[in-house]
């Protein structure tokens, strides 16, 4: 069937290239203490390789830090048939998640436990297995790391009961109370390696 003549007597659009010439990019910034110069530097490194890739002009302007709660930075993209100048705006949370970091391990580890049987006992880690199998293997990663973090501190207490009871002779009381304060003590010395692991990061996010 022929098509209607009104049909066949309007051109055809043009599909026009490179029509978007600015845009306005407003960032909010995941779990994450880096912040706006962590986040513009990842953004730097990007823009490098996308510039070493595509035939483009990338010119990418230094981060401005505007405020406790804002940032930008400009980045204008050029290439044979079009422009794109771009704005973006980061919205800074990082002092709210340095300071959630930064608490009190009381708070810290009940919470952290509770969010791994949590989702062990209610299926949670299975149903994100069947979703993503790489990214339930990234929540294991870390769920075991932290595991591991709590039980050095447990063992080197109880080596430190075994010691005392052995050894040394004193009273029960005296080698709980001691194991007690080795075991806090190894856990408070090996935070540092659990944060720079990303242990204490992703177990609050």
């Amino acid at each position: 069937m022929d098509r209607p003549a009104r049909e066949r007597s309007e051109p055809r659009r043009k599909i026009r290239v490179g029509t978007v010439r600015r845009r306005h990019v407003i960032y909010v910034e995941g779990y994450d203490p880096r912040g706006a110069d962590g986040y513009y530097n990842l953004f730097r490194r990007a823009c490098d390789g996308f510039r070493r890739k595509w035939s483009v002009s990338l010119a990418l302007q230094p981060l401005e830090v505007d405020s406790e709660d804002f940032a930008h930075w400009l980045v204008d993209v050029r290439a044979s048939n079009w422009q794109v100048a771009t704005y973006y705006d980061f919205l800074r949370l990082e002092r709210f998640i340095r300071s959630d970091m930064t608490g009190s391990m009381a708070r810290y580890l009940p919470r952290s436990l509770g969010w791994i049987v949590g989702d062990h006992l209610s299926g949670a880690q299975i149903r994100i297995f069947c979703a993503s199998p790489r990214f339930s293997l990234h929540l294991l990663y870390f769920q075991l790391l932290l595991l591991v973090w709590l039980a050095l501190p447990a063992m080197i207490g109880l080596m430190v009961v075994h010691a005392i009871a052995d050894y040394l002779g004193l009273p029960l009381t005296a080698g709980v109370v001691t194991s007690l304060l080795a075991a806090t003590v190894s856990l408070l010395a090996l935070r540092p390696v659990a944060d720079r692991l990303g242990v204490i990061q992703i177990t609050s996010c």
